[in-house]
């Protein structure tokens, strides 16, 4: 099921037609948060404490591996500075005594997100500040009137060829209802998607395969639908 649900999503974020953005290399004034996963145009410093003659600057490549000496092209991309340093450190420990290493990111490839779907302007946002997924929005020219608000959909990659799909409600309360607004801090290359509203889904289907073959009528200012269908409402 989680399969299915994934592949609609990208189905859908493809029909977005969000345009790709280059990965330029920009200094971090901030060093990256604990959980913060490599990627590839990432600038890593690789430390042993005990060899200093090996120290090394390593850019990731683009297919998320490096090279570093006395061992085999490993895999950076979407592991923490830490798991590269202790997956390095395992491979050098067949070659070396004291073997321990560290890994900082030095320099990352420039943070941006991408939004699409139900939006004014679909496409890619720079994340030089925090940034929530309404925030986000807004910057892509808000909501059309077509878009479900209390679905909205953030697509992100939280390991190696691992992704998660949360689900915000950005919809704003009645009046003298609670607060159920929860809206989600972004992180670098997470996706949002804003699905089309049920009554905009209906009225496509209306539109499309029922007013083309029977035209709607109206007779003093009464809609009339053809086959009985009305247009659904949003719940």
């Amino acid at each position: 099921m989680p399969f299915v649900v994934l592949a609609a999503a990208f189905g859908l974020l493809a029909q977005a037609g969000l345009p790709p953005a280059p990965a330029v290399a920009t200094d971090a004034t901030d060093a990256p948060r604990a959980d913060y996963r490599i990627r590839a145009g990432d600038e890593i410093e690789v430390r042993l404490f005990y060899h200093p003659d090996l120290l090394q600057v390593i850019t990731v490549r683009p297919d998320g591996m490096i090279s570093f000496p006395l061992i085999d092209d490993q895999r950076a991309d979407g592991r923490t500075p830490r798991e590269l340093a202790r997956q390095i450190e395992r491979e050098l420990a067949r070659e070396l005594q004291n073997s321990q290493t560290s890994v900082q990111v030095k320099r990352f490839a420039q943070q941006r997100v991408y939004v699409g779907g139900e939006v004014a302007n679909a496409g890619v946002l720079p994340l030089s500040a925090p940034m929530t997924t309404m925030q986000a929005i807004m910057q892509a020219g808000g909501f059309r009137r077509t878009a479900r608000i209390n679905r909205v959909a953030v697509i992100r990659t939280v390991a190696a060829q691992k992704t998660e799909i949360l689900l915000v409600n950005l919809d704003m309360p009645k009046r003298g209802q609670p607060q159920v607004m929860n809206d989600l801090e972004l992180q670098a290359l997470d996706v949002v998607f804003v699905p089309k509203s049920r009554i905009a889904s209906v009225n496509d289907f209306v539109e499309q395969y029922v007013t083309r073959l029977v035209p709607i009528q109206y007779i003093l200012g009464v809609q009339f639908y053809p086959l009985g269908i009305p247009l659904a409402r949003e719940p």
